[in-house]
């Protein structure tokens, strides 16, 4: 492999110390240094580069995710479960990410790994029938937090906002060469953020990726994606349980993506079901709250909320959801996601800036973040699921 290095420097962060390098090919490599971590974990990000899904090939970026994480040989999952490791797969709007963790004494094996995801995959007729089993089966088993995120996304966005779940009838469209043309599209150096979150030898890492990752190359300019938010509306849904709510944010470290994440993790901490959804991205984007229980407790505790607000909910509600991103930030199977991203998208520093911006929020602020799930400023959606 022939490797340039254009760009390397040491950086101290708040998850630990960086170190990173961006290869010829254009991809971007950061280590980082997550001291007390009990696993190190390989993040592959891959940026949709402007491909945006579309009712004719809804799914496509899932159903490849499905088959890359095969490995060109279909046996990455059992060489990793050998040295007690494993390999996780997520397709999002903004990106698919590619975890491979395991025990950092298994360094050879975890970076081979990955070494083994950059190859182009060997597409068939016969091998993707088979994933669009797996994915029938997936879409059985989803739940409601999943279900209402996509629901939601398309109220707040229209065609932009497509679940990345995919349609299964427009995925069993999909043919070999079709995958491997988005395969090429896609896996393409500028299009590419690897973070590597080790316990330790951050050098011994950088050293190891270097020496045997190679990365793909092309030619191809990523457009940039758009999205701009729909008037806010309300619906219902027989396929979930429960009701939620999604406050439209833009920008990963902005000041409304911060008021709003302590919004709604202080109206979460309110119910026996909250959940608070939330995908980094510094594009326009959704954070969501949900009662998975209950069609009517959301409505409710909201209102409590603001009738019966104290300074010193807001004061709490902000230390907690700045130590909820700290300790993803700090965790090696978690950290790569929020890190990747943002790099993807050119906003490397964002989830740093991010945490900074949570650690600084006022009282106030906190309670702008939960104004913003009123029924005036959200996009609400009622579960009459049982």
């Amino acid at each position: 492999m022939f490797w340039v290095p254009v760009l390397v420097a040491w950086l101290q962060e708040p998850g630990g110390a960086v170190y990173g390098w961006e290869d010829r090919s254009g991809a971007r490599i950061q280590v980082r240094t997550l001291e007390g971590a009990q696993v190190a974990a390989l993040h592959l990000v891959v940026g949709t580069g402007g491909w945006a899904e579309s009712r004719e090939r809804h799914g496509f970026r899932h159903l490849l995710e499905h088959l890359v994480a095969l490995g060109p040989e279909r046996d990455l999952d059992r060489k990793l479960e050998a040295v007690g490791g494993g390999l996780t797969a997520d397709t999002y709007r903004d990106a698919s990410h590619f975890r491979i963790w395991g025990p950092a004494k298994a360094m050879g094996t975890l970076v081979a790994a990955l070494a083994e995801l950059l190859r182009p995959p060997m597409l068939s007729e016969a091998l993707i029938r088979r994933e669009l089993a797996v994915l029938r089966e997936e879409e059985e088993l989803r739940d409601s937090e999943s279900l209402a995120g996509g629901l939601l996304w398309q109220m707040a966005f229209g065609e932009a906002g497509l679940d990345p779940f995919g349609d299964l009838e427009a995925m069993g469209g999909a043919s070999p060469e079709q995958l491997q043309g988005l395969w090429s599209a896609l896996f393409e150096g500028r299009n590419l953020v690897l973070v590597a979150c080790v316990p330790d030898r951050p050098q011994e890492w950088a050293d190891e990726i270097r020496r045997r990752v190679s990365w793909p190359r092309g030619d191809r300019r990523a457009s940039v994606q758009r999205r701009e938010a729909r008037p806010f509306a309300w619906a219902r849904s027989d396929r979930l349980v429960g009701e939620y709510r999604a406050a439209p944010v833009r920008g990963l470290d902005s000041e409304e993506t911060a008021e709003a994440l302590a919004g709604a993790l202080l109206l979460s901490s309110k119910l026996d079901g909250g959940r608070v959804l939330y995908t980094p991205s510094d594009l326009p984007s959704l954070v969501i709250v949900g009662e998975t229980r209950s069609s009517r407790r959301l409505a409710e505790a909201w209102q409590k909320a603001l009738d019966g607000w104290r300074p010193a909910d807001g004061a709490a509600a902000a230390q907690w959801a700045a130590r909820w991103l700290k300790s993803q930030l700090e965790d090696p199977l978690r950290a790569g996601l929020w890190y990747g991203v943002a790099a993807v998208q050119g906003r490397a520093s964002a989830p740093d800036d991010l945490l900074q911006r949570l650690r600084g929020l006022g009282s106030d602020a906190v309670r702008r973040g939960l104004e913003r799930f009123g029924a005036d400023k959200a996009y609400l959606l009622t579960g009459e699921g049982r």
